[in-house]
């Protein structure tokens, strides 16, 4: 079996995942139809993809992780490269149709947990293929639209499918990356189209993933229970939690900076100053709640939120010498005191190193030192 899985990668690789896909058929509606009059079991248990080709996978979400993690030094090759093109509308209109079919058959209440939690998985193995298709797409313009409203609603399913957090920005992170090279190269005749069109949807992608953010670190601070009660399982379950969506967290900043990049300059300057400002009141709130722990934990999370998407901002070296003073002089009261939690303080220091390595030129500025 593993010859003939190492062979099929192999394949695999060498066709590229669009072509593929579209030479094997994962659902087979005429045969499951014909097995049904026949009174024969049927290959996709109810719903979802059809069991004998589930195998594949697997071997689809490798191919697709060696094809995204090589995409980095794909824009500084020539633009004659044999590199796999891809078109988003496959992407929507071929796998995320077989991901809704494992979808709707996992909430088939005549499913076991066991077989519920079977077709999940096979939700999250197709979606692992979207960084690949984000390598080097030919149709931005026409489909990336269409595509950035699903990507939206399924980042905000993670509560049912965490794990398509990092595989989604994993993929924004690798699309923006490669437009980007392709524009300042001027590797492909739609480098500056792609360019435009991305730069234009990240008014919508960014404040998604800003709500993100925010979201997964209030949740991962409230799971637990209460502290009084809490035992050695509890609180091992947790950290486990937290650390999850710590993880969680860097996947969506990452794509957050990368974005930043590629943002229109006035729509992310208005952006990063509703941060500060909502940074500030926040501050605010732990300066008036010093007896109520329920609100002062409440504006601690938010402002570590608001502290890492700062950072975000900070790395993707977009913002300019005003905004950078206006969060610099925002962060400055939060380490000078013993008044703000430690987590507070621990990624205040963390805004200050990214300013530090970023902004050298700020940051030895007379009025700065």
């Amino acid at each position: 079996c593993s010859a003939v899985e190492y062979a099929t990668s192999a394949l695999i690789r060498g066709m590229g995942l669009e072509l593929f896909l579209s030479m094997v058929n994962f659902v087979d509606e005429d045969g499951e139809k014909q097995r049904k009059k026949a009174g024969l079991t049927s290959t996709t248990t109810g719903g979802g993809i059809r069991d004998d080709r589930a195998w594949l996978l697997p071997l689809l979400k490798q191919s697709a992780g060696t094809a995204s993690s090589t995409s980095s030094g794909l824009g500084s090759m020539p633009a004659t490269s044999t590199m796999e093109k891809t078109h988003i509308s496959f992407f929507q209109g071929q796998v995320l149709n077989l991901a809704r079919k494992c979808d709707a058959a996992s909430a088939d209440g005549h499913r076991t947990v066991a077989e519920a939690s079977i077709q999940k998985s096979r939700v999250v193995e197709l979606w692992s293929m979207f960084p690949s298709f984000c390598v080097h797409p030919v149709d931005m313009k026409e489909n990336f639209a269409a595509l950035a409203k699903t990507l939206v609603k399924a980042l905000g399913d993670y509560s049912r499918y965490p794990k398509l957090i990092p595989i989604i920005c994993g993929g924004l992170k690798t699309l923006a990356i490669g437009i980007m090279e392709r524009a300042e190269s001027n590797a492909s005749p739609h480098a500056k189209e792609d360019y435009d069109v991305l730069s234009s949807l990240s008014t919508k992608l960014l404040p998604s993933l800003f709500k993100l953010v925010e979201t997964l670190n209030q949740s991962g601070s409230t799971s637990g229970g209460n502290d009084a009660m809490e035992t050695e399982e509890t609180s091992k379950e947790k950290q486990a939690n937290n650390q999850q969506n710590m993880q969680l967290v860097e996947a969506v900043t990452d794509a957050i900076g990368q974005l930043a990049q590629i943002s229109p300059p006035e729509f992310l300057q208005n952006l990063f100053k509703k941060v500060v400002q909502r940074l500030l009141v926040a501050t605010t709130e732990i300066s008036e709640n010093t007896d109520d722990k329920e609100a002062k934990n409440a504006a601690t999370l938010r402002i570590c939120s608001l502290l890492g998407l700062g950072q975000a901002l900070i790395a993707s070296g977009s913002l300019d010498d005003a905004s950078l003073s206006l969060l610099y002089r925002a962060v400055r009261p939060l380490v000078r005191t013993d008044e703000f939690d430690s987590r507070i303080q621990k990624r205040s220091y963390k805004v200050f190193a990214e300013i530090c390595d970023r902004h050298k030129d700020f940051v030895t500025s007379p009025e700065r030192l």
